[in-house]
């Protein structure tokens, strides 16, 4: 049974190959319906990416731009802890994110989680 990861990496690898297909040079056809080999749910994808047009650099990009962190940054404010086995550097990475994430929570929402 699939999961609904693996339905969206589905759809959104075929939604790539019919954009590349659809914005290709010397390509006449205007109908996108016409580059999705008859999947719908491509079509469809591109059909709500019309309506809601704030979404397309989340399908082409895989990220929201208020959802990126500087990587870099993060780094040289917080750097590496030397000789950390792979389990505990994974460990500290997941709380470094939390962290981060949680300073970007409104104060209420931040007070209200710590609560319980």
């Amino acid at each position: 049974m699939a999961t609904m990861y693996d339905i969206w990496k589905t759809v959104n690898r075929k939604y790539f190959k019919a954009l590349a297909r659809f914005t290709k040079s010397g390509e006449q056809e205007k109908d996108f319906y016409d580059y999705c080999g008859g999947s719908i749910d491509v079509f469809y994808l591109r059909e709500c990416l019309q309506v809601k047009p704030d979404l397309i650099q989340f399908v082409e990009g895989g990220m929201l731009e208020d959802d990126e962190f500087d990587s870099i940054k993060r780094a040289t404010v917080n750097p590496p802890v030397q000789q950390l086995t792979p389990n505990k550097k994974l460990k500290c990475e997941l709380v470094e994110s939390v962290k981060t994430l949680a300073a970007k929570l409104k104060p209420s929402t931040r007070h209200s989680l710590i609560k319980y």
